[in-house]
């Protein structure tokens, strides 16, 4: 979080469970989103399906890598745990531009 605060970024928001990560999705204030997988007993797949479907730059977050991601997000980036700072400013400069 504190290199997206030194980025500049100032309104970031945290879930931990799946109904507050939809919430904060359908609030509109999203322009980029980091997920991880699991979400205690649920996944963020849902989550990652609004985002997608409001075209809104989204990187998964695990410690499995690319293997566990479902099949439809295949083309999704994933951000290896523990995430570095170079992933993170890579991730944004590419969903960011434009």
């Amino acid at each position: 979080m504190r290199e997206l605060q030194q980025r500049g970024f100032i309104n970031i928001h945290t879930a931990s469970h799946l109904a507050g990560a939809l919430e904060i999705v359908e609030k509109g204030e999203v322009d980029v989103a980091f997920l991880d997988v699991n979400l205690g007993s649920e996944t963020s797949y849902p989550v990652a399906s609004m985002l997608k479907s409001l075209n809104i730059p989204f990187a998964f977050v695990s410690g499995y890598g690319k293997k566990v991601i479902e099949a439809q997000f295949d083309d999704t980036p994933v951000l290896a745990k523990p995430i570095n700072a170079g992933d993170v400013q890579r991730f944004l400069q590419q969903a960011l531009r434009g």
